[in-house]
């Protein structure tokens, strides 16, 4: 058996065999005298046909992986993304500026000067990642720093901001002190977002500019809670729930469910059926369709799962406007990133199979511990053209 390794460097191609019975290392001495080594771009993982592992359909399939990983690069440019710009304050009061993709007639929108001297430069640059995507760009997003960046205060100055601005060019959100804003969150962490919100937030100033900041847990019963959504529904302000507790509201697999046998405990009479679909119609028609106007999904790598009813009740969220906030590193787990961002920014990936064969074969090879040195290499170059493929709409930072 015998791997090959393409280094690829401009003007000419040099190709070396390695042995994949002994230790497949690219060495210098490996490299053809003639060859400068210090000038190779990149090393390039090619499987030989005399294997069915590694047979003429996978020659094929890297082959177009990498035409489309060209494109991917090409049509990419993130270093021109704006808001990672250099932050600079504008003006006596140090008010920065958060809407830098508006339209010429567009007026400029300004964080609140109480805000742009408490946050730090990367946070500004996440509010101003938020600003483009879920208001210019009228979509969602990933906003994936890491545990101790502070995400939540990016949120609640992105919100605040929103909340406080008069003109705002994305019609669902351009309304204000009415905003109804829903932030789906573990329960342990529903009294810290108030908390965190009445911490950042002058109490004149978040009395003025949000109505109000509604625990649903508070409510003992349904009729307690319906009264409680209709409420923030008409007039606005920030609503805090756990996820169990909103799938419970909007979902049932027995009414979902197509599977004749379905545990029979779990069956209802047609009377009770009846009664159940109209509670979740109340219910949904309130936190679903047309339901809030903007959505926050702290810790997001829960709706992992793509068959579980807490994914499937979170995807019946009418509004395009859908946050995703996560601490966790691209490579750990793609199938939770692939769920994340196939939530929050609808239509932007392809299918889980596509994706899988495109990126997720290559890089988890990479990573084993018996990989070769081209495995790796390629894993990396994988990753890195997944990297920036989706830095437009994931804003990943580390430590």
């Amino acid at each position: 058996n015998h791997h090959t390794t393409q280094v690829t460097r401009p003007k000419r191609s040099i190709v070396i065999s390695i042995d994949s019975s002994k230790s497949a290392k690219l060495k210098r001495s490996q490299i053809p005298s003639d060859s400068d080594s210090d000038d190779i771009q990149s090393i390039r993982f090619v499987k030989a046909p005399t294997e069915k592992a590694r047979s003429l359909h996978h020659l094929a399939m890297m082959e177009r992986n990498d035409q489309a990983d060209f494109q991917v690069l090409k049509e990419t440019k993130t270093s021109e993304l704006p808001e990672r710009q250099q932050v600079d304050c504008v003006g006596e009061d140090a008010s920065v500026e958060i809407n830098l993709t508006r339209k010429p007639e567009e007026p400029t929108v300004y964080l609140p000067p109480f805000l742009a001297k408490t946050l730090k430069e990367h946070q500004i640059q996440g509010v101003r990642f938020m600003w483009r995507n879920l208001v210019q760009e009228s979509a969602g997003a990933v906003l994936a720093h890491a545990m101790g960046l502070g995400k939540t205060l990016q949120v609640i100055a992105f919100v605040y901001t929103l909340m406080s601005t008069e003109q705002v060019p994305t019609a669902r959100l351009s309304k204000g002190r009415s905003l109804s804003v829903l932030i789906l969150c573990p329960p342990i962490v529903i009294d810290n977002w108030e908390n965190e919100f009445e911490k950042w937030i002058p109490k004149a100033l978040l009395v003025t500019h949000i109505p109000a900041i509604y625990k649903l847990k508070r409510a003992n019963n349904w009729d307690g809670k319906m009264k409680m959504l209709r409420k923030w529904s008409t007039q606005g302000g920030i609503m805090l729930c756990g996820y169990q507790m909103y799938r419970d509201l909007v979902y049932s697999e027995v009414l979902e469910s197509k599977d004749a046998t379905i545990d029979s405990s779990k069956r209802f009479d047609a009377d009770k059926k009846a009664a159940l679909e109209e509670r979740l119609k109340g219910a949904r028609l309130l936190l679903c369709d047309p339901g809030p106007d903007l959505v926050v999904c702290d810790e997001a790598h829960i709706i992992k799962n793509e068959q579980s009813s807490l994914n499937k009740s979170v995807k019946k969220l009418n509004t395009p406007h859908r946050l995703c906030l996560t601490g966790y590193p691209l490579q750990n787990n793609l199938k939770e990133y692939w769920c994340m961002i196939s939530f929050s920014r609808l239509n932007f990936l392809p299918d889980w199979d596509h994706l899988r064969q495109r990126f997720v074969t290559w890089i988890v090879k990479g990573m084993f511990k018996d990989a070769t040195e081209a495995d790796r290499s390629y894993a990396k170059h994988k990753l890195y053209v997944l990297t920036v493929w989706l830095e437009p709409i994931v804003y990943r930072l580390d430590a």
